[in-house]
């Protein structure tokens, strides 16, 4: 997930990105709402513990994965 732009010139390995089979996605963020979503969810008018569908341990990483893969899961986490 890219969730900026870098100042400088970047360059990106391609054959990596394939090669992992990596998806790449970008996401403006707006730093005027920042503030204000993060005082929603520290005031619990927004509740984000239900968008975590799954918790695995790091030697679960096969099911974490089989999880992510199913349209159902939301949010899968690794908990370290």
């Amino acid at each position: 997930m890219l969730t900026g732009l870098p100042h400088e010139p970047t360059s990106v390995s391609f054959f990596s990105v394939m090669r992992r089979e990596v998806t790449l996605t970008g996401s403006m963020i707006f730093q005027d709402e920042f503030p204000e979503a993060l005082r929603l969810v520290d005031s619990g008018a927004v509740r984000t513990a239900p968008l975590i569908t799954h918790r695995f341990g790091l030697d679960q990483i096969g099911e974490a994965f089989t999880a992510h893969a199913d349209p159902s899961s939301i949010k899968v986490a690794l908990d370290l």
